[in-house]
């Protein structure tokens, strides 16, 4: 590559091979998930292919991806309405997911679309997936993050599970005294 050029711009990104979002706690990926599992295809983007969110379903017989139609199905048998992924923390978990990572490149690359994957606890494991793309031959990934800023006087829990407890914030907050 020619590194002598005086431009300004960065250099154009490589099309994704992947997109993974990155959860943070708290940080709305539940609603983001539960988005994408409503309507996990996405026709032609800015990246001139389709995307497509893939679940992840993990049980006894291991791994399963799930896409298109299944994964609907499937999250209207959720307990909390969406698929995601594991945890990477867990070594079973975590070989899953290498497993899935695998899968879902090899799935977009024969099916002509970029896979989306996202987990909600996967902020705090850069290290854990620099070592993964590094073994598949660092292919090109967007990664996404959505933060949003911190309310100190709410608990953020509140408003993922303290709302079917209680009819408005005020009644929560007298309940939590």
């Amino acid at each position: 590559a020619d590194t002598s050029s005086t431009s300004t711009r960065p250099m154009a990104m490589k099309t994704p091979r992947l997109i993974l979002h990155i959860g943070a706690p708290k940080c709305g990926s539940s609603a983001l998930q539960t988005a994408l599992s409503v309507q996990p295809d996405h026709g032609e983007s800015a990246l001139d292919l389709p995307l497509r969110y893939l679940g992840c379903r993990t049980g006894r017989g291991g791994m399963r991806l799930l896409g298109g139609r299944v994964l609907q199905q499937r999250r209207r048998r959720a307990v909390h309405g969406y698929l995601s992924w594991p945890k990477v923390s867990d070594p079973v978990a975590a070989a899953w997911v290498s497993q899935g990572l695998k899968q879902a490149l090899r799935r977009g690359k024969r099916g002509g679309f970029v896979p989306i994957l996202g987990g909600e606890s996967w902020l705090a494991q850069p290290d854990w997936f620099a070592a993964e793309l590094k073994a598949l031959g660092h292919p090109p990934v967007q990664a996404v993050v959505y933060l949003r800023p911190t309310v100190d006087w709410v608990n953020a829990a509140w408003w993922q599970w303290g709302i079917w407890s209680a009819p408005h914030l005020d009644a929560w907050l007298a309940q939590s005294a």
